[in-house]
């Protein structure tokens, strides 16, 4: 994805932490650290927040959904404010808000 700069030092975080996961799971219990951590609330998202959201990742609700691992119907159910999404859900809707070119991280060609 030419012209967009993704921050690496996130994903190196995000493995490194994974592998500790992986190690503490198998029994590497100095591999679970305790931190104290302060996270984001989850946003409560209108169904216009949603759709500009998807707008501003210049992806069709097809796309989108893709992304998301949802159904195109379930991108429409929240835009149109019959339904809304879920805790995963609202928390990639937060990170494409907030790094809307993240999305193209998730598509191959």
């Amino acid at each position: 994805m030419e012209g967009i700069k993704m921050d690496k030092s996130l994903f190196d975080s995000l493995k490194e932490s994974l592998n500790e996961g992986i190690e503490f799971a198998k029994g590497d219990l100095a591999k679970g650290t305790v931190r104290n951590l302060t996270f984001k609330s989850l946003p409560e998202l209108s169904d216009e927040e949603i759709k500009s959201i998807r707008e501003g990742t210049h992806l069709s609700a097809a796309a989108f959904a893709n992304v998301l691992g949802v159904s195109v119907k379930t991108i429409e159910s929240w835009e149109a404010g019959r339904s809304v999404p879920n805790g995963p859900s609202k928390r990639l809707l937060q990170m494409f808000k907030e790094k809307p070119e993240f999305t193209k991280e998730f598509i191959v060609s």
